[in-house]
């Protein structure tokens, strides 16, 4: 049933709609709240009638009844698929870094992401395994199974149960890739991209079985890794999140349903930060690691773990750290008079980094933290609605007596510029560029 309602935003995007518009989805505003969760915002508008509804960093759909809530991102479709095809580790090298979409959203993009990545696969040879078979066979294949084969069985005489492995491309990986061209067919996408999932969907057909897949089997096929199924890394990526959704905690409720899917850009920038200033601290000697949990920093009165410590990335030289950087998808560039921070950051992001830098010391007994960074995006030159922050205003100390205790640096991190040279020989300067501050710390 096609949805008779579309309120269409823009990621970020707050404005106030009749409450008409809202009532197509058959629920309150408070269980349509409870719905969409993280993705969009409600709120009670002074105006009789109306609500205020507020996009946040979450972008996709979600359909609820009759009404359809789409959050379109403010980069150009060629430059989420940039986004995405970094972030989530593909060789860029052999990559179409420019995806052409006949239409704006989320479904189209994901949807011609997994066509372009469904026939680079076909082109490049699908992953064939041994798998393990047992069936009966008019002949004798592998060894025979005797505890299938005995007691007698009437078909005895003309078939032998056997146990043999067969080079077959009807494997987890294949499996995986079918179930999401068998969903992704029905998103909400052009003509010509649903052609040419419909096309890649016979294909796999005639290849492997079907299945209904869960999160373990995501995680299966990615720690079985190989040669072989390495061109699979981002049709597995894109397939988890046709399939899986990705969407805000708390969207469902029981008995309620919603068609879509969302992709959380603050993830999404958290992983192109890790991979870039990976690729460039390495060249410096350096080593990144990131989300590497320390479960020593909180204790109850039993020595047990309470709450444990995952700062974003942790950079080590000859293992030990000299920077800890959170990655925050949140707009500190913008200035006000006299270039002051028009948002400043926030206290708990303080507070995190603090710590995170004062934990690293104690552990390692250094005799200063490490240095402390908050990688942050900023706008193209053109795409700027002000003029960013003066650089006095990039530094937050931390006083305690009188004496400064570490400092907290904001590095802002030109995305948009970035996903433009991430397939050029602009690649490597601007990356030493952008992380400067960062791979300079003695």
């Amino acid at each position: 049933m096609t949805p008779e309602t579309v309120l269409q935003l823009r990621e970020g995007e707050r404005r106030t709609v009749p409450a008409s518009v809202l009532a197509a989805s058959g629920l309150s505003a408070g269980e349509l709240q409870d719905r969409l969760a993280r993705f969009v915002r409600l709120r009670r508008s002074w105006e009789s009638g109306q609500v205020r509804v507020e996009a946040g960093r979450v972008v996709g759909s979600q359909t609820f009844g009759r009404l359809r809530v789409t959050v379109e991102p403010r980069l150009a479709a060629a430059e989420m698929a940039a986004l995405i095809r970094y972030a989530w580790g593909r060789d860029l090298a052999k990559a179409q870094t420019q995806t052409r979409v006949a239409r704006e959203g989320l479904d189209e993009l994901i949807g011609r992401l997994l066509a372009d990545e469904a026939q680079g696969i076909l082109q490049q040879g699908l992953a064939r395994r041994y798998e393990r078979r047992t069936e009966a066979l008019p002949v004798l294949r592998g060894r025979p199974a005797f505890t299938e084969n005995f007691p007698w069985r009437p078909e005895g005489m003309t078939r032998i149960v056997c146990t043999h492995h067969q080079l077959t491309a009807d494997n987890l990986h294949n499996r995986l890739v079918r179930a999401a061209l068998e969903r992704a067919v029905y998103l909400d996408v052009s003509v010509p991209t649903r052609r040419a999932l419909a096309a890649h969907r016979a294909a796999w057909r005639g290849v492997a079985g079907a299945m209904a897949p869960s999160g373990p089997d995501f995680k299966r096929a990615r720690e079985r890794t190989d040669r072989l199924t390495e061109p699979y890394a981002l049709a597995l990526r894109l397939s988890e999140l046709v399939l899986r959704g990705e969407r805000p905690a708390g969207l469902f409720a029981a008995g309620e349903e919603s068609a879509g899917f969302t992709l959380d850009m603050a993830a999404l920038f958290e992983k192109f930060v890790e991979r870039a200033l990976r690729e460039r601290a390495e060249k410096e000697g350096l080593t990144v690691r990131a989300q590497s949990p320390d479960r020593g920093a909180f204790l109850d009165d039993f020595g047990k773990p309470y709450r444990r410590v995952v700062p974003d990335l942790v950079v080590y030289r000859d293992g030990v750290p000299v920077a800890v950087v959170d990655a925050k998808y949140k707009p500190y560039w913008p200035a006000s008079v006299g270039g002051r921070p028009e948002r400043k950051v926030s206290t708990a992001d303080l507070y995190q980094l603090f710590f995170y830098a004062q934990r690293l010391q104690l552990k390692h007994g250094l005799a200063e933290p490490p240095a402390a960074f908050i990688a942050s995006p900023l706008p193209a030159a053109k795409e700027r609605e002000a003029e960013p922050i003066d650089d006095r205003y990039r530094r937050v100390t931390w006083r305690a007596g009188g004496r400064a205790e570490g400092v907290v640096r904001l590095v802002f991190v030109p995305l948009t510029d970035m996903l433009h040279a991430v397939g050029s020989v602009r690649r490597n300067t601007l990356w030493a560029e952008v992380w400067s501050p960062l791979i300079s710390l003695p």
